[in-house]
């Protein structure tokens, strides 16, 4: 624990401002919502072995964001969010708080960015700045805020993790094959980034 002590001494600016942001950005989750829930929707399905979505818990405003083929509904957009949200699903049901994914995947943004930073030579002071500038400088602290709301704003979240970790992984061992898996599961996030 005296390391983080430590750590803290020497660089209290960005950590204070870390802190405050996400213990805002923690209770505005916890009242935010969860939305429609597409992905766990989606998830429900995986459960019982489909990839449909139910139609009779569609609305025609949800009806907008899904493809129909052959009567049965899906979703067009990648299934990995729906595949990391299995687990909460299935204890949970529905009412999974998907703020819970989002946070985890907000400081897994922030770790490989901290990881690029330092990576490309930077300090730790500098390399914490660079983090805050991501992620209070940027949309991504906009994403983070709605992804509980907008399920296409989950799965941005999701790609950039992968991708952050992807380039954390070239710019250290260089594991040719953990590159291809991480770009392939953003893939699997977000088939068009």
């Amino acid at each position: 624990m005296s390391n983080w002590l430590a750590f803290y001494h020497r660089h209290p600016g960005p950590l204070l401002v870390l802190a405050t942001a996400g213990i805002f950005g923690v209770m505005y989750l916890a009242a935010a919502g969860n939305g429609w829930g597409t992905y766990r929707r989606l998830s429900q399905a995986m459960l019982a072995g489909r990839l449909d979505i139910d139609a009779r818990q569609l609305d025609a405003w949800h009806l907008r964001d899904l493809a129909v083929y052959q009567g049965r509904w899906y979703y067009p957009m990648g299934v990995l969010p729906a595949i990391v949200l299995l687990p909460g699903v299935a204890a949970v049901g529905l009412d999974f708080p998907q703020g819970a994914l989002v946070l985890a995947l907000a400081l897994a943004i922030g770790y490989f960015t901290y990881r690029l930073a330092r990576r490309l030579g930077h300090g730790e002071r500098d390399a914490l700045w660079v983090v805050v500038a991501l992620m209070l400088g940027s949309p991504l602290a906009y994403l983070v805020l709605r992804a509980t709301v907008f399920d296409t704003y989950l799965t941005h979240l999701l790609t950039l993790a992968c991708l952050l970790a992807a380039l954390a992984e070239y710019l250290g061992r260089r594991r040719w094959w953990g590159l291809g898996a991480l770009v392939g599961l953003s893939t699997m996030a977000r088939p068009l980034t």
